[in-house]
């Protein structure tokens, strides 16, 4: 399947590329040239997280490892609060003592939970006027509710059973539950604390990228123990080269979408 799906990719690079070579006439062109304008944000977002994430293991494992043993819970789910593009994925591989797990939390839930947390609570609220946080707020919570259905049936699908999701999601569904509480009855306290939050992670992203970016060029960094950018930034670029194929490869489904209409 990972098979066939690059190869739609390639074939929505090759697409885009021949049109940008002929003047852009379709729009698949543009499409190839934000796929890879996209590198930029997509560093900004993910490759100081990825550097720290050895350092934020390590330091966060010594006081979360025992306490999620003491549950039953693998330290994995712990990276799981991060989304994936912003450090989950390789924080959970690093805390991980079963790996299925840690690709379970740094895949299933940190798309699912960690990026309502980290970006779509905090961004989406500050986007928004303030007369529909409401709104938002109130989609927010309907998705909450529904949100374990999608961690559960992500779970078995990755080859967990119901009662080994059930278990390793117990800390997600109390923080799951606290969220919609939460943004329930003080609804405005909590967007202003999670744009504290998000705020902080950006902060600790960009600290990440400074260290590592001085490590880098100097050789020296105060802070034992960090990935190197090199290394983040092929991930990054792997992100980048899909981008090339699937936003193409999207133009091309909504052209077809509105010849259809018409």
């Amino acid at each position: 399947m990972n098979r066939i799906l690059m190869l739609i990719m390639a074939a929505g690079a090759v697409l885009g590329g021949i049109d940008r070579i002929r003047g852009n006439k379709h729009g698949y062109g543009k499409k190839f040239e934000e796929g890879f304008l996209f590198l930029g944000p997509t560093a900004l977002s993910m490759a100081g997280m990825i550097c720290l994430a050895p350092v934020l293991a390590d330091v966060l494992g010594r006081v979360i490892i025992p306490f999620y043993e003491w549950m039953g819970v693998d330290p994995a789910m712990f990276g799981s609060l991060l989304a994936i593009d912003m450090g989950g994925y390789q924080l959970a591989g690093e805390l991980a003592g079963n790996v299925l797990i840690g690709n379970y939390a740094g895949i299933v839930v940190a798309a699912i939970f960690g990026c309502t947390v980290v970006f779509i609570i905090p961004v989406g609220m500050g986007m928004v006027k303030k007369e529909d946080r409401v709104f938002l707020a109130r989609g927010i919570m309907i998705g909450l509710i529904t949100m374990p259905v999608g961690l559960l049936v992500g779970g078995m699908t990755a080859g967990l059973s119901l009662t080994v999701c059930v278990h390793q999601n117990l800390p997600v569904f109390v923080l799951s539950f606290a969220l919609l509480l939460g943004l329930w009855k003080i609804p405005e306290k909590m967007i202003r604390g999670f744009c504290i939050f998000a705020d902080g992670i950006h902060g600790l992203i960009t600290i990440g990228l400074v260290l590592a970016a001085v490590e880098s060029m100097c050789g020296w960094n105060p802070v034992k123990g960090m990935g190197s950018l090199q290394d983040a930034m092929s991930v990054v670029s792997s992100i980048g080269i899909v981008m090339l194929g699937s936003l193409p490869m999207s133009e091309e489904r909504c052209i077809t979408e509105r010849e259809r209409s018409l």
